[in-house]
């Protein structure tokens, strides 16, 4: 069976003492030291934000918004389309059917005449 090697107590003590003292191990944790009492001196701040700026971007941005809502919901105004009067007459020697200019379809007995004014819009 095999055992581990442990060092005696004695042997402990002189490794610790070699570590600590050591002067390469004492300067760097002296310069530990001072680096951290110098990091303490320095405060950083947060930013602070202007609320203005803040505030007038969203401004605009509503405005930039509503125009285009308002651009893009209302049809463009097109300019209105001409509207004529047609006056029609009509003198019928037989019984016939006739179409007036608005498409309404018209009976007409043996000797009956129609006068129509009728409205025609020009597209």
């Amino acid at each position: 069976m095999h055992t581990p090697f442990k060092p005696d107590d004695a042997s402990n003590e002189q490794l610790d003492k070699q570590i600590w003292q050591d002067p390469a191990l004492i300067e760097a944790l002296q310069k530990v030291d001072s680096q951290q009492k110098s990091d303490e001196h320095i405060v950083i701040s947060p930013r602070k934000k202007n609320n203005l700026l803040i505030w007038a971007s969203a401004a605009a941005a509503c405005l930039i918004m509503a125009f285009i809502g308002l651009t893009q919901l209302n049809p463009p105004v097109s300019p209105k389309a001409p509207i004529l009067v047609a006056a029609q007459q009509y003198v019928a020697t037989e019984a016939s059917d006739i179409t007036l200019s608005d498409g309404t379809e018209v009976a007409l007995n043996i000797q009956t005449s129609l006068q129509y004014h009728g409205k025609i819009i020009i597209n």
